[in-house]
């Protein structure tokens, strides 16, 4: 079966869900190379608070005879979601074999939430795509279209935060760097959510600026690095 994944880091919060029989897609700001090495898998990444800016080129390609997704500027939203036109091709692709959607709560978490929704419902319908969250449970659409607005500023290190056990606080060698944290560093992390304590661990299947970081009370987002 061909599964569409909206999902960040699927491998460390819902691995019950991946089937080496299964073939996925997932759209993520981040690499998940655990995921690649366990089943056939392909992430296109766009950047942090743009998934709306793909789904607009999505829809822009599939429903041409909408004045709105029409007048879309394909170019503008191509450099600000990093995704260029051959991989949208390669999306519509894979949806045209797809049997399901699953989707990760972050993305609702976006900027253009509402936009967003919407155009999911659309892509939904007209791929006729059983659409589920982490949990198995069916999701649904409401939504409303509107102008996109620019999506928030994520320049240097940011964290990946996502409701699970509590782990280390994760990066690669560069957002180590960049954050001017060492290996086994103790901090407290400070988010919109809460203040947490943890210790700092280089991961070198991570790649990039994002690091990652779970807890129980964590809400499923990503935000700049701050401690």
């Amino acid at each position: 079966m061909k599964i569409f994944f909206l999902a960040t880091m699927l491998s460390k919060r819902a691995s019950n869900l991946i089937n080496a029989n299964d073939e996925y897609l997932v759209l993520s700001p981040l690499d998940d190379e655990e995921l690649k090495s366990k089943c056939q898998s392909k992430i296109i990444k766009y950047e942090i608070d743009t998934l709306a800016f793909v789904l607009m080129m999505i829809c822009a390609k599939t429903f041409l005879e909408n004045e709105f997704f029409s007048d879309a500027d394909i170019g503008y939203l191509s450099g600000e979601s990093n995704v260029g036109e051959e991989e949208i091709e390669q999306i519509l692709e894979f949806l045209a074999k797809a049997k399901r959607l699953i989707i990760a709560p972050e993305i609702f978490n976006e900027t253009n939430a509402k936009s967003l929704e919407f155009m999911l419902g659309l892509i939904c319908k007209h791929f006729e795509l059983e659409s589920v969250d982490l949990a198995g449970q069916g999701v649904s659409f409401d939504g409303e279209l509107g102008e996109l607005e620019d999506g928030r500023d994520f320049n240097g290190a940011c964290v990946f935060y996502y409701t699970n056990p509590q782990s280390k606080l994760l990066g690669s060698e560069l957002f180590a760097k960049v954050a001017k944290l060492k290996n086994g560093d103790k901090i407290t992390l400070k988010t919109s959510f809460g203040e947490f304590e943890t210790t700092f661990s280089v991961d070198e299947k991570l790649k990039g600026l994002i690091g990652i970081f779970s807890h129980q009370k964590a809400k499923n987002c990503f935000e700049r690095l701050k401690f």
